[in-house]
């Protein structure tokens, strides 16, 4: 079972990173390097002593745009234990909607 846990743990941060990569490109932006090597960092961590994982996207200069495009990805798979987001870029208001639509697909996705 702990082997079935960590590759699934393994394939859902590669999704989520995936999927966050694109969606900000067909924005028209890009990630901030050490975003990127947080989450390859994490990736190649990931399932080790049956933890999930946690990402440590602290001063990575991530911006209102960035944010949602995080939040929405983590929505779909949560994966992720702990989110370190302090010293980025973006807006109070953007910081509250994301946490409440975070809740929101939490408690729909706790009740199915």
């Amino acid at each position: 079972m702990y082997v079935l846990d960590s590759i699934s743990c393994y394939f859902n941060l590669f999704r989520m990173y995936i999927q966050w990569t694109q969606a900000c490109e067909s924005e028209g932006y890009m990630l901030p390097k050490n975003a990127i090597a947080e989450f390859k960092k994490r990736i190649s961590q990931a399932g080790k002593l049956g933890d999930k994982a946690k990402l440590n996207l602290s001063y990575c200069s991530l911006d209102d745009k960035r944010l949602i495009s995080l939040v929405e990805c983590l929505a779909q798979k949560p994966v992720i234990a702990k989110l370190d987001l302090r010293g980025n870029d973006f807006t109070d208001e953007v910081a509250r909607m994301t946490i409440y639509f975070t809740l929101i697909k939490i408690f729909l996705f706790c009740r199915v």
